[in-house]
């Protein structure tokens, strides 16, 4: 047994089961080989297993980190529950008091708690969902799937063609390299697509709720990125009012509603984007025709890609 006592500690656990205080101040505790058990206490505090299955990780008071960094195994976390299953060796260790995760080189399953989490994917195709509270998720290598879920939260993909949504809550969504898909949800958000050929997403049934919301696209790039609107037909299709300042080199407009909203319901900022060109800014129906109007000029094909010509 070791015990760190008051101040910032580094506790190393030998090859068989050990048990690990780190009293107060921010410690980092690693168990190693055996069935560790690890008690952060207060102080925001990093707590490393090691190999093989550990009794229980117990982060104590303040904001605590679950790091699984060590593993290439798949993960299925629940911070709410208190539980991390190995699905690769078996297995499921007990997470009391922990906040934030850092992921396996494998693929990772992820469900924060209702507070604030941080959470790292690293490398596979993790899963990563955010639930409450105001959450910072980063999946790394891979391609990744990010829910926010509920709050204010930061999601970013990193390299591989990834999957952000934001969903309820201003979030800020960035997809880093590869061919990402961005979806805001409601609340005013801002989307970076990054490197690679983007996909920006709208859900017409969110929309609907968006009272005002805002939408600021940072890098839109012509002839490559993609704004797609989804269920937009019928009494939930979203509807283009108007398009403006296209062809400046401020910040270009367009607003909307559906049937039943009025004008101005949500509206997508594009910031500083200049647009000169026949087909700059493209168009992704669903199903059915996407619906525009008051715009310059319109070519539109149902389900198909449609074009928005701005000169």
């Amino acid at each position: 047994m070791l015990n760190g006592g008051a101040g910032s500690d580094y506790l190393v656990g030998g090859t068989g089961n050990d048990t690990l205080f780190g009293g107060a101040g921010d410690d980092r505790l690693w168990g190693q080989d055996g069935v560790d058990y690890l008690y952060g206490g207060a102080g925001d505090d990093i707590l490393n297993g090691g190999f093989g299955q550990d009794g229980i990780l117990h982060g104590g008071r303040g904001s605590d980190t679950a790091d699984y960094s060590y593993s290439g195994d798949r993960w299925s976390v629940d911070l709410i529950n208190g539980t991390a299953t190995n699905l690769s060796a078996g297995g499921t260790e007990t997470l009391v008091s922990i906040e934030n995760y850092n992921g396996s080189s494998g693929r990772d399953q992820v469900g924060g708690t209702h507070g604030a989490n941080t959470i790292w994917g690293r490398d596979g195709n993790d899963w990563l969902r955010g639930r409450g509270g105001d959450d910072s998720l980063y999946g790394n290598d891979g391609d990744d799937d990010l829910h926010g879920n509920g709050g204010d939260d930061r999601l970013f993909g990193h390299d591989g063609d990834d999957d952000l949504f934001g969903e309820t809550g201003n979030d800020v969504l960035n997809g880093g390299a590869g061919e990402d898909w961005l979806r805001g949800g409601e609340g005013d958000n801002e989307l970076t697509g990054g490197t690679g050929a983007d996909t920006f997403v709208f859900d017409a049934s969110a929309l609907a709720s968006a009272a005002g919301d805002v939408t600021t696209i940072t890098d839109f790039a012509h002839q490559e990125d993609v704004l797609r609107f989804l269920n937009a037909e019928g009494a939930n299709g979203a509807m283009i009012d108007s398009v403006s300042d296209l062809d400046t080199n401020g910040d270009g407009f367009i607003t909307g509603a559906d049937d039943n909203w009025s004008v101005d319901d949500f509206a997508i900022v594009f910031d500083g984007q200049t647009f000169v060109q026949t087909g700059d800014l493209r168009f992704r129906g669903a199903t059915g025709d996407l619906v525009l109007q008051d715009v310059l000029s319109i070519d539109i094909s149902a389900g198909g890609q449609d074009y928005l010509t701005v000169a």
